[in-house]
């Protein structure tokens, strides 16, 4: 059983990588991503859990937070992780926005330093 467990998550991660291949990440459709996953949280294929994990945090689509948490084949530490990191993905977005407003809006002495408000 094994060798066959091996051999199919083997098949199984070079289908994906594949479609992954020379394309942006997020790129690869939500239901295929999500399907493939499933099977990597079921049968504990940990390299293909993770490029789905990846996939799925790049992925520009509003609603595939909502088709995670929706899904009944993930387990709840799965989707808690993607989640997790889509949120963490979000919320470095924002505070890099944060920065660069602060930055735009400091004023600058005369020799082209910042003055810091206090």
């Amino acid at each position: 059983m094994k060798p066959l467990m091996k051999s199919c998550e083997v098949t199984l991660t070079n289908s994906f990588a594949g479609m992954r291949k020379g394309r942006k990440p997020g790129s690869v459709a939500t239901d295929v991503t999500i399907a493939n996953l499933a099977i990597a949280d079921k049968y504990h294929f940990p390299v293909l859990q993770e490029m789905c994990m990846e996939e799925l945090v790049a992925n520009d689509n509003p609603f595939s937070g909502k088709v995670i948490a929706d899904n009944v084949d993930l387990s709840e530490h799965v989707k808690r992780q993607v989640l997790e990191r889509k949120l963490e993905k979000v919320n470095m977005a924002l505070a890099r926005e944060r920065r660069i407003n602060t930055e735009r809006e400091q004023p600058r002495d005369s020799k082209g330093g910042k003055i810091w408000k206090k």
